[in-house]
């Protein structure tokens, strides 16, 4: 939880100000913007973020022990940031 904190500590000092936060689990992700960003919308469809012309930047974050690599290459596919590197 402590990479969460920080991030969005990080975020009010640079005076940004978080739409969406999005998590697999809409559960999580309604707590976090409970705790950290309560003006935000929370959803467990990152398509729902990356369709919204208003938001500027997406910040992708995945825990060093989960296994949600290929979720976070979808979403970074969807927008046009990711490809697949060949050997």
């Amino acid at each position: 939880m402590w990479l969460v904190a920080s991030q969005f500590s990080a975020y009010r000092i640079a005076l940004w100000h978080v739409a969406a936060i999005c998590n697999r689990t809409l559960c999580k992700a309604q707590a976090h913007t409970e705790e950290f960003a309560p003006k935000s919308r929370a959803t467990n469809n990152f398509q729902v973020i990356l369709s919204n012309p208003s938001i500027d930047i997406v910040v992708v974050t995945v825990h060093p022990r989960n296994k949600t690599l290929s979720w976070s290459a979808d979403c970074l596919r969807t927008c046009g940031c990711y490809r697949r590197l060949r050997n």
